[in-house]
């Protein structure tokens, strides 16, 4: 009776030489499969332009690493750090990145992300040292779409929290209670990304304006038909340059106007104020 050979393991990397086992071991091919690295020690490897496959590099460390252009596909990569690594266009697929920690490193965000842990806690772990890397590399895009990031996983937790998605959400969030907190939030964060996209995406917050303040002119429009002898296309142009003028704190061209549209364009002026005046802090910031 045959026996698979278990995969070779290479717990000491600087022991053997991580560029001599690429040169000897590699070859022509540059394609590593199945190789266990656990616990390694990648300082100063140069992996160009190499492909893994199912390889093991949990609890690994690389530090000052070269692995542009690399491929991981289905590697494993739990409790892995990285430092001050380059992995610019660096691709993973289907990898484990469970409790992986960032650094000071050069990626592509969006390739990594797609990568994350589907458990909401584990998930939330790597964005966060994500996003503390992309602050130590100035990379203000990454920042932003880890941000957003952050907000869908928040609001992943929320929606397993009212569905009881499995057995540790039934047990822990078993309560009434539970579920009246996790809907009030859950429909904040809606709210918000309607909004204002949550203040990473102004163009959220433009449309934002725009769509309120149409709806109230239409319903201003109603009331202009109602008590004026205006066509229509001039009793909406009338009740549009009403919104319009008293939204922006100008003097409006009187009008029969609702009384609850003048109380929400005074109740809803100064929080869009605050709300534009925080977008426009952040794109500066990151200039």
């Amino acid at each position: 009776m045959s026996t698979t050979e278990p995969p070779p393991s290479y717990p000491e990397i600087e022991r053997f030489s991580f560029h001599n086992f690429v040169n000897d071991t590699i070859g022509k091919q540059r394609i590593v499969r199945g190789v266990v690295f656990k616990n390694g020690d990648f300082f100063d490897a140069n992996g160009k332009g190499l492909t893994f496959e199912r390889c093991d590099f949990s609890y690994c460390v690389f530090d000052r690493a070269y692995f542009r252009d690399a491929i991981f596909q289905n590697c494993e990569f739990t409790g892995s750090r990285f430092i001050d690594c380059n992995l610019r266009q660096a691709h993973f697929s289907i990898c484990d990145l469970s409790y992986t920690d960032f650094s000071g490193t050069i990626l592509e965000i969006r390739d990594v992300a797609a990568s994350l842990p589907l458990q909401p806690n584990k998930r939330a772990d790597v964005i966060r040292s994500l996003k503390v890397n992309a602050a130590s590399t100035d990379d203000y895009e990454a920042r932003s779409f880890l941000i957003l990031q952050e907000i869908r996983n928040t609001e992943d937790h929320l929606r397993r929290v009212l569905t009881g998605a499995d057995s540790y959400y039934k047990a822990k969030y078993a309560s009434l209670s539970d579920k009246v907190w996790a809907l009030s939030r859950l429909l904040v964060h809606k709210m918000s990304g309607i909004v204002w996209g949550h203040g990473e995406q102004p163009i959220r917050l433009a449309l934002s304006i725009v769509g309120f303040l149409l709806i109230l002119a239409l319903a201003d429009w109603i009331r202009v038909l109602e008590t004026t002898e205006l066509a229509p296309f001039d009793a909406f142009v009338a009740s549009a340059r009403y919104v319009i003028d008293l939204f922006l704190g100008a003097t409006p061209t009187p009008i029969q106007s609702f009384w609850f549209v003048d109380y929400a364009i005074l109740i809803s002026r100064p929080i869009y104020l605050g709300l534009l005046v925080n977008v426009l802090f952040k794109l500066v910031g990151r200039r």
